[in-house]
């Protein structure tokens, strides 16, 4: 579970730009949108948000909010399995409309929740700085209270580990095996050290990203390949998702659909170190559609992008519905009718009871804005003169609980709207480049 995320220096935010799931401005809304946990040493459980929001208009930064998440989960999980000695840390994307900024390290960080529901969670903070070449610093905070507790120290390769405040004890010194383009966490937990495995666990479920609803890979690849190998994850798409969509389907299945032998041959040929009994056969899901007389199955080609986009969310939705992750979408609007959109919101945002899963997402439409989401959930992302972004809270703000959002939101009141453009002289006739 995450309570925030926060980074600075990365994409088009060269200051420091922080996202939080904690509940805050709870008023009317102190029954829906959030869930409780309880903290070690601390008498009241911490209210976390069941979803944020982030507006704003093109290019001003909203994927990169996801695309942070990403980087970061990358650098957290991954990078120690899977960099070798040498290569750069591609993660680093530093603001580059600077100078001084684009050789600068980029960070990024989070705080997480580990522990139980029986003993308690402990807010433990992760951060990393980095560059194109190596992790600078790496830190792991555990927040108790009013106190804070330093697990681990990283300057460089030099990491220093606090034994008697760790949860255990290593067994082996994570200096001597973690290489300058690898981050510690994802090293220890590759070499199984238990006093970092729940901060590893954390940051793991904490940071999933869904950015890819295409045809082929990504998201949809996933969604698909469970499909068609998990009855319960088949029927649950069906009968909770596909078909109260209302989108015509009344039946889902896959088939095996053969590559062209002249297809596989020519991948053969262009492709080094490639399985050909991979590329023999790919998974396709078939829709049944209930017809003028009788029901029929399509091609998914043929679907419509808005049934699409439904599949390629169903195995991510899934994993929320039943786990405890947090999960950042990006664009979680395209593709789907402002109906189908509220819907699918309310179903996460209901009364504490539900599970304790939680939902970022970047959006343009601004239906959600208006009975959906919580004040608490909602922020702006806007970007200056100078090509810098910020992101801003809703709350900052303190808007009155009868004013409307949507409205006072697309008269610009909050900022994360576009400039009108003037394409008055789009259709005039082009003569050359124009001063």
């Amino acid at each position: 579970m995450l309570v925030r995320l926060f980074g600075e220096n990365f994409g088009v935010f060269r200051d420091r730009f922080e996202l939080s799931f904690e509940a805050t401005a709870l008023g009317t809304d102190e029954e829906r949108g959030y869930f409780e946990v309880p903290l070690k040493g601390e008498s009241d459980p911490l209210r976390l948000l069941r979803m944020v929001a982030i507006y704003g208009p093109n290019a001003s930064g909203k994927s990169t909010i996801i695309r942070a998440a990403d980087a970061l989960w990358d650098l957290a999980v991954t990078s120690g399995p899977r960099s070798q000695e040498g290569e750069s840390v591609s993660e680093y994307a530093p603001f580059k409309l600077s100078k001084e900024s684009r050789s600068e390290p980029s960070t990024l960080g989070c705080e997480v929740l580990v522990g139980d529901r029986k003993h308690g969670f402990s807010v433990v903070e992760y951060s990393v700085s980095f560059t194109s070449v190596e992790i600078v610093e790496e830190h792991i905070v555990e927040h108790r209270g009013e106190r804070s507790h330093t697990w681990m120290n990283r300057s460089r390769n030099n990491i220093r580990l606090y034994d008697r405040r760790l949860p255990g004890q290593m067994s082996l010194d994570l200096g001597g095996v973690t290489r300058s383009n690898a981050t510690a966490i994802s090293v220890a937990a590759q070499l199984n050290q238990k006093p970092l495995l729940g901060v590893f666990r954390a940051l793991s479920d904490s940071l999933r990203t869904i950015t890819d609803s295409g045809l082929t890979g990504g998201c949809i690849q996933y969604s698909v390949d469970r499909l068609h190998r998990d009855e319960l994850f088949r029927n649950w798409s069906l009968q909770r998702l596909l078909m109260p969509a209302d989108i015509g389907i009344v039946g889902v299945s896959t088939r095996k659909q053969e590559l062209p032998i002249k297809l596989r041959e020519a991948f053969s040929r262009f492709l080094e170190n490639v399985d050909l009994k991979e590329l023999e056969e790919r998974i396709e899901p078939v829709f049944t559609h209930r017809g003028v007389d009788g029901d029929y199955n399509l091609e998914f080609d043929t679907e419509s992008s808005g049934t699409r986009k439904i599949m390629s969310l169903a195995g991510p939705w899934f994993d929320v519905v039943t786990d405890k992750l947090t999960v950042f979408v990006d664009e979680l609007s395209a593709s789907l009718h402002p109906t189908l959109l509220i819907s699918l919101l309310h179903s996460l945002n209901a009364p504490p009871s539900m599970p304790e899963s939680q939902l970022a997402f970047t959006v343009h439409d601004p239906t959600p804005l208006e009975g959906v989401l919580r004040r608490d959930q909602v922020y702006f992302t806007e970007k200056n003169d100078q090509g810098m972004a910020a992101l801003i809270p809703l709350i900052d703000f303190r808007e009155r609980k009868e004013h409307n959002i949507r409205k006072r939101y697309l008269e610009g009141r909050y900022g994360g709207v576009p400039r009108s453009p003037d394409f008055s002289r789009l259709f005039e006739e082009w003569h050359g480049n124009e001063e």
